[in-house]
C-alpha cells in the first residue's frame, strides 16, 4: 500500500510559494544579467564552449567552412562572415531570399524547394504587402538575426533526456533565435537522421517549412511573418522560461496498489472555450516527443497550431532533446502573437492578436504550457496493456506534479485521441488520477462536443460516489483490453457499470490490498442522486473569456476556402481574464434550468438514431438519478467533502458560492 501522498514532504506547506527563486545555477541557466533592476537587461556573460553538451551557435569562431578558389586552392573560412555577406542584399523576389540561405547551406542546393515561401510571397500576397516584407520586414528580420553575438553572450546548454534544469532568456533573445532559424543559419541542424549529431532533437532551421505547399503551411508562415513584424515594430520586454522535468521511476506512485479515491478531487467540465482561454491554468500540449511535433512540416493539429499562435514556443526545439516516457516540458512567459481559425487541414491564420496577459514578478507572462507526449497506438487494443497504461499515468503525472503547495488548475482535453488512436474516455480518466495523486483541479474541455462531457460529468460522479479507488480504476482498464474495439465511449463506460454492479467478476484487487481493506473489492453501485449539468460553472463565471473564433463560430468541417490575397489583418485583443478565484451568484435564471437539467440526457437521446438510442438509455440510466421535489441543489464544485443539498430562496445572501482552489479542502 502506498503511503499517503498527501502527507508526501513534496508537498510541505514549508515551501515558498509558487514562486521561484530567480538565479544563476547550474540548474537554472539565465542568459540576462541579474537582478533585473533595469527595463533592458544586459545579456550574461560566459565562455563560449563548442560542444556535444551546448547549442552550437551560427557566430561561432568554431563553425567554419571550405573555400575554393583558383581552381584547387582550399581556405578555412568563418562562416558567419559568409553568412552576413549573403544576407545582406537587396531582395526584389522571394528567390532571392532562397539564394542567399543556399550560399551558406549549399549542401542542400538540390535536394531543398522554397515552394510554400514562394506560393505566399509570389502568388498570395498582393504587390503592396510583397514590397512591405521584401524591403521592410526581411531587412529588419536579417538585422535582428545578426544581433544575435551582441544579444547572447553565453553557451546554451542542451537540455539532454534525465536532466532537470531550466533556461530563462529574454523576448529579446528568443527573437533572435527565432530569426536565425527563419534564415536557416544553425550549423549541424538540417538533418535528423538517426546517426546524426541531432538525430534525437526537433529540427530548428525552417526549410522544412519552406519546403512544404499546402495551404495549412502557408498558413502557419503567416503566423512567422506576423510575429516578426510585431516584434520589429515594438520589442516585448518579457522573460520566458523553458523547463525539463525528468522524474525517477521510483518517485512515481505504485499505482497498482493506490487506495485512494476520487472524494476529494475538484474537477470541472466544460464543451465551451479552448485550452488557451485557460488564463492562470496550466495549460496542457498535446505534443510529440519531439517538442512543437510538425510545427515546422506540415503538421497542424494541437500543438502545432499553440505554437504558431505563440512563436515563441518554438525557441525550445533548438535545445530539447526528445522526452523520455518519464519526461514532461514547461514552457513559461510566451506571448500569443496570432489568431486562428480551422484545425489541421482546415488551418488558417485569423489575423493579429493582442495578449493582454499580466505578468508575473519575473516579467513572465502568467501563460504556463506543459507538453506531455502520448504515445501512438497502431494496434488499438495495446494501450489497454499495463505498460502502456503505466507510462500514460506517468506521463501525466510528470506534467502535473509540482513541488509546491500552491498549484494551478490543469487544463486539458483529449490527450493522446485524434492521430494517435487513444481512446478519449480512457484519456480522461488516466488524467483524472494523476490530477488525484498531483492533488491538482482538473478543468476537462471536450471541445464543444456536448455528448462527451454528459458521459463525463455522470462518469466521473459515478467514481466519486461508488469509492472507486485509483488502483480499482486501473483494474478495470486493464479488464478492458479484450474488448477494446473502438473508441466509442459507450463501451467502456458499459463496461464498467457492468463490472462495478457484480462484485463477483474478475477484477481480482485482493493481492493489491489487505484483506481487511474495505478496498478489497468494488463496491456495489450506490443510488447516485447527481447534480444536473447546470449545476456546474460555466468558464466565464470564473475567468474565461471566448475568442472571437470560438469552436462555435468556425466554418464546418468540410469548408475549403479558396487562397486568397494575403492582405493586412484584423486585429483582436484579449480581454483582461480575472482570477481563477471567484465568488458568483446563483440567480433565478440559473435556479430554473438546474430544475430541468435531470433531463438533458432524455433530450439528447431523442437527437439520436433509434438503435444507438436505446443502446444510449441502458447504459447511461444507471449513472443517473431524478431529481426530488425539484429542489435546486447548489454544489460547491467538487467540494465533496460539504454537504450537498440547501434550499435556494430567491435572490437570497446564501446564493454566493466561493469558488477556492487551494489545498486546504484535500483531506482524505
Amino acid at each position: 500500500m502506498n503511503s499517503d501522498s498527501d502527507n508526501d514532504p513534496r508537498y510541505s506547506s514549508s515551501q515558498s510559494s509558487c514562486e521561484e527563486i530567480f538565479y544563476h545555477n547550474k540548474d537554472h541557466l539565465v542568459l540576462f544579467e541579474l537582478p533585473m533592476i533595469h527595463e533592458t537587461l544586459r545579456p550574461h556573460i560566459s565562455v563560449e564552449k563548442w560542444d556535444g553538451d551546448h547549442v552550437r551557435m551560427p557566430f561561432s569562431k568554431e563553425s567554419k567552412f571550405v573555400e575554393i578558389y583558383d581552381g584547387n586552392k582550399k581556405n578555412m573560412r568563418f562562416r558567419w562572415d559568409l553568412i552576413i555577406k549573403s544576407l545582406k542584399t537587396d531582395y526584389t523576389t522571394s528567390h532571392d531570399l532562397e539564394n542567399a540561405i543556399i550560399s551558406y547551406n549549399t549542401r542542400y542546393e538540390k535536394i531543398w524547394n522554397f515552394k510554400a515561401l514562394h506560393i505566399l510571397i509570389e502568388s498570395q500576397m498582393d504587390i503592396a504587402n510583397k514590397n512591405k516584407f521584401l524591403r521592410i520586414t526581411l531587412p529588419k528580420i536579417i538585422d535582428l538575426a545578426l544581433k544575435m553575438p551582441d544579444l547572447i553572450k553565453c553557451s546554451i546548454p542542451l537540455l539532454k533526456k534525465g536532466m532537470n534544469k531550466s533556461i530563462s532568456m529574454t523576448q529579446e533573445q528568443a527573437a533572435t533565435i527565432l530569426a536565425n532559424a527563419f534564415l536557416c543559419t544553425f550549423p549541424r541542424r538540417n538533418t535528423t537522421k538517426r546517426e546524426s549529431e541531432y538525430g534525437n532533437y526537433p529540427d530548428i532551421n525552417f526549410h522544412k517549412l519552406f519546403n512544404g505547399e499546402d495551404q495549412k503551411v502557408i498558413e502557419k508562415l503567416k503566423c512567422i511573418i506576423n510575429y516578426f513584424e510585431r516584434v520589429i515594430k515594438e520589442m516585448p520586454k518579457g522573460i520566458l522560461t523553458f523547463t525539463r522535468r525528468s522524474i525517477q521511476r521510483n518517485q512515481f506512485p505504485n499505482w497498482k496498489e493506490e487506495i485512494k479515491t476520487f472524494q476529494n478531487l475538484k474537477y470541472s467540465i466544460t464543451s465551451e472555450n479552448k485550452i488557451e482561454d485557460a488564463s492562470g491554468m496550466l495549460q496542457v500540449d498535446f505534443a510529440n516527443k519531439a517538442i512543437g511535433g510538425g510545427v515546422l512540416g506540415n503538421g497542424a493539429v494541437q500543438e502545432e497550431i499553440r505554437f504558431c499562435m505563440n512563436p515563441e514556443l518554438i525557441v525550445a526545439r533548438l535545445f530539447t532533446e526528445c522526452l523520455e516516457n518519464e519526461e514532461s516540458f514547461i514552457m513559461i512567459g510566451t506571448e500569443q502573437f496570432n489568431s486562428y481559425f480551422g484545425y489541421a487541414t482546415n488551418f488558417r491564420f485569423a489575423g493579429n492578436f493582442i495578449d493582454k496577459t499580466e505578468s508575473d514578478n519575473f516579467r513572465r507572462k502568467k501563460c504556463q504550457i506543459v507538453a506531455i507526449d502520448a504515445f501512438r497506438y497502431d494496434n488499438y487494443k495495446e494501450q489497454f496493456t499495463e505498460a502502456n497504461l503505466i507510462r500514460e499515468l506517468n506521463k501525466a503525472y510528470s506534467g502535473f506534479y509540482n513541488q509546491y503547495k500552491s498549484k494551478q488548475a490543469i487544463a486539458s482535453g483529449f490527450w493522446g485521441c485524434g492521430a494517435f488512436n487513444g481512446h478519449p474516455i480512457k484519456s480522461a480518466l488516466i488524467q483524472l488520477m494523476a490530477c488525484r495523486m498531483t492533488r491538482r483541479y482538473l478543468v476537462f474541455f471536450t471541445f464543444n462536443d456536448e455528448e462527451m462531457k454528459l458521459y463525463l460529468e455522470n462518469l466521473f460522479e459515478f467514481l466519486v460516489n461508488n469509492s472507486i479507488s485509483i488502483s480499482q480504476l486501473l483494474r478495470l482498464l486493464l479488464n478492458f483490453y479484450p474488448n477494446a474495439q473502438s473508441k466509442n465511449p459507450l463501451d467502456l463506460l458499459q463496461f464498467i457499470q457492468n463490472k462495478c454492479n457484480n462484485v463477483d467478476v474478475d477484477v481480482d484487487m485482493s493481492n493489491r490490498v489487505p484483506e481487511n481493506s474495505k478496498n478489497n473489492q468494488l463496491q456495489p453501485q450506490k443510488k447516485l442522486k447527481l447534480p444536473s449539468t447546470s449545476n456546474y460553472p460555466k468558464l466565464e463565471q470564473f475567468g474565461f473569456k471566448p475568442q472571437l473564433f470560438d469552436v462555435k463560430k468556425v466554418q464546418s468541417p468540410n469548408f475549403k476556402p479558396q487562397p486568397s490575397t494575403y492582405k493586412p489583418q484584423s486585429t483582436i485583443t484579449q480581454q483582461p481574464t480575472k482570477s481563477v478565484e471567484k465568488i458568483f451568484d446563483l440567480t433565478k435564471d440559473e435556479t430554473e434550468s438546474e430544475t430541468k437539467g435531470s433531463n438533458n440526457y432524455l433530450r439528447y437521446s431523442e437527437t439520436r438514431h433509434k438503435s444507438d438510442k436505446e443502446r444510449f438509455e441502458s447504459v447511461m440510466k444507471p449513472f443517473m438519478s431524478a431529481r426530488e421535489n425539484n429542489v435546486a441543489q447548489c454544489v460547491i464544485v467538487n467540494e465533496r467533502n460539504i454537504p450537498e443539498k440547501k434550499k435556494v430562496e430567491k435572490k437570497s445572501n446564501n446564493s454566493s458560492l466561493l469558488f477556492a482552489l487551494e489545498d486546504d479542502f484535500y483531506k482524505n
